[in-house]
């Protein structure tokens, strides 16, 4: 839904990364409980997937907006403000 309906590809990408880590991580917690409270077998490596897609999925989504930023891909006109803007003239003034 907010990939059809975001007006930019920085609002998609948002979009696109969270619904992913949600969704797996639902699936897998789902797993995890299935396995620990119904079949009795406590899998740390489940817990490590978890952890490894909380971490890796928005960093991915972060990079990829990032990287289309650098290429040159404009914002919207609803965006209010461009803090990496900012930031780069702020490093290229010193």
């Amino acid at each position: 839904m907010g990939l059809y309906r975001f007006p930019d590809p920085y609002t998609r990408a948002h979009a696109a990364s969270k619904s992913s880590t949600v969704g797996v991580l639902g699936v897998l917690v789902s797993v995890f409980l299935h396995f620990w409270l119904i079949e009795g077998h406590f899998n740390p490596r489940i817990l490590l997937g978890i952890l490894f897609l909380f971490i890796t999925a928005p960093v991915g989504g972060h990079m990829m907006a990032r990287a289309a930023y650098f290429a040159g891909v404009k914002p919207t006109e609803l965006t209010v403000k461009d803090e990496l803007g900012e930031d780069i003239r702020n490093y290229e003034g010193k």
